[in-house]
């Protein structure tokens, strides 16, 4: 994922995922550990996410109560 519209669009489709309610658990948890690690790979990965009103929240709930695998 070098192209950093690319980037943007992977972690758009992550945040969806996080959002849905079809989700379960534990692929929350995946979809956040990925998150994780392009976010510390990646500088446009953290201005989406710091910048996405709805993102932040749900990324910082799951980092906080989430498995070791989430927090990567």
């Amino acid at each position: 994922m070098d192209d950093p519209e690319d980037t943007i669009a992977a972690v758009a489709r992550f945040i969806e995922k996080l959002h849905s309610r079809i989700t379960s658990p534990p692929e929350k948890e995946l979809v956040t550990a990925y998150l994780l690690r392009l976010a510390k790979a990646r500088k446009e990965t953290r201005t989406v996410i710091g910048s996405h009103a709805q993102a932040r929240p749900l990324f910082i709930s799951i980092l906080r109560s989430g498995t070791s695998e989430a927090k990567g």
